[in-house]
């Protein structure tokens, strides 16, 4: 099924998925030439403008300058609305206008929150979400509206953080997972326009949201197939791993250190500079690997890096990363370093059960016998604390 109100024969309609295409797999010169084009052939088309930003918006997704896209993303969304705006005074209330109004400003309140710029944000998603739901009212087949539905639905569910301070300001809805989960796999079975951003949110989802490690590696290594020039998806790809490797024992800490090398070798090769936080879960990562594969040296150089930023009470990477150092003092003898280790992982954040280890291993020293498996780490640490 394809998007209802949009025909197979539109001018615009096959270009954009070609530039969806190469937006997703961050061939990003290729994606502006064909968005370019498209805004000279199509003066009056809402698309367009939308996809220009869509390909700026992915551009600043992890690199530490990408604030310096916000003012094209919001000029472009701004054209989007004024095109579809005037769409709706020439030829009435229309789903598929409705669509455009909802997909704008969904994309909006995205970026608004990442900047956290909550208020407005919010103000942005309701008025987004007025628009979906009145499109698929209008006309219940047009399918790609179920993605902004399902994936506000989802969230809204979870009672993320970034929110609770405007919730009862705003009135905001409880939403329902189910239906959100429902809504976003309809999208991704029979969507249009918005069918592969619909299967990236379900592999976040599965990852951060569901903790469900398996799912989402199921979900990103069909999307790294298609979209193998694509970063991003590298990136949560690594995140999967540790969580396999944590939470599940399998056997991945060569791959997870061929991983994160590969993501720094890629993103050097692009002049790009990942924001503070990638870089340091990526230490992380290839801290752990080193770990478990017995280079001790590595390991300890690059755990002490990330249990260096012990002044930020939101890393969470500190408290694994301590406990670790311990166990490598302990693999020494060196009892007294260990156990100042162990005392510090207790202080911090219990991730995949370190304060039990701790505790434990300042009572009976570390052997180098690591647990088949861990406890899931279930806190939901995405989009404020990944």
């Amino acid at each position: 099924m394809t998007l209802s109100g949009t025909a197979s024969g539109d001018p615009w309609a096959s270009p954009v998925l070609r530039l969806i295409d190469h937006s997703v797999n961050e061939t990003f010169d290729e994606a502006h030439t064909i968005a370019d084009s498209l805004l000279v052939a199509h003066p009056d088309r809402p698309e367009p403008p939308f996809y220009k930003a869509t390909v700026l918006w992915r551009q600043g997704l992890n690199v530490r300058d990408g604030k310096k896209y916000d003012d094209q993303i919001l000029a472009y969304l701004a054209s989007s609305i004024e095109r579809t705006e005037e769409q709706v005074r020439r030829h009435g209330d229309t789903a598929e206008m409705f669509l455009w109004f909802g997909n704008a400003y969904g994309l909006r309140t995205g970026l608004r929150m990442l900047r956290k710029e909550v208020f407005q944000g919010v103000v942005d998603g309701i008025e987004g979400r007025q628009y979906l739901d009145e499109a698929i009212l209008m006309d219940p087949n047009l399918v790609d509206a179920n993605f902004g539905i399902g994936l506000s639905d989802y969230i809204l569910s979870r009672n993320p953080t970034i929110l609770r301070a405007v919730q009862r300001l705003f009135s905001l809805p409880s939403g329902d997972r189910r239906s959100g989960i429902e809504r976003l796999e309809i999208a991704i079975a029979e969507g249009h326009y918005n069918r592969i951003d619909a299967l990236s949110a379900r592999a976040y989802l599965d990852l951060y949201y569901e903790m469900d490690a398996i799912a989402a590696r199921r979900r990103l290594v069909d999307l790294l197939n298609r979209y193998p020039n694509s970063l991003d998806y590298r990136i949560r790809y690594a995140d999967t791993m540790l969580r396999l490797q944590m939470e599940h024992g399998e056997d991945l800490a060569q791959t997870m250190i061929d991983s994160t090398a590969s993501i720094r070798r890629i993103a050097y090769q692009r002049k790009w500079q990942l924001f503070r936080w990638r870089e340091l879960k990526l230490t992380f990562i290839q801290g752990v690997g080193h770990f478990l594969l017995g280079n001790r040296a590595r390991a300890r150089a690059l755990l002490t890096a990330v249990a260096a930023h012990s002044r930020d009470n939101n890393n969470w990477l500190v408290g694994p990363a301590e406990l670790m150092l311990g166990k490598l003092a302990d693999l020494t003898a060196d009892r007294a370093t260990a156990k100042e280790h162990y005392r510090r992982s207790e202080r911090r954040d219990d991730v995949w059960g370190s304060h039990d280890e701790a505790k434990r291993f300042q009572i009976q020293a570390y052997t180098g016998q690591e647990p088949a498996g861990r406890p899931v780490d279930d806190e939901i640490r995405y989009p404020g604390r990944p």
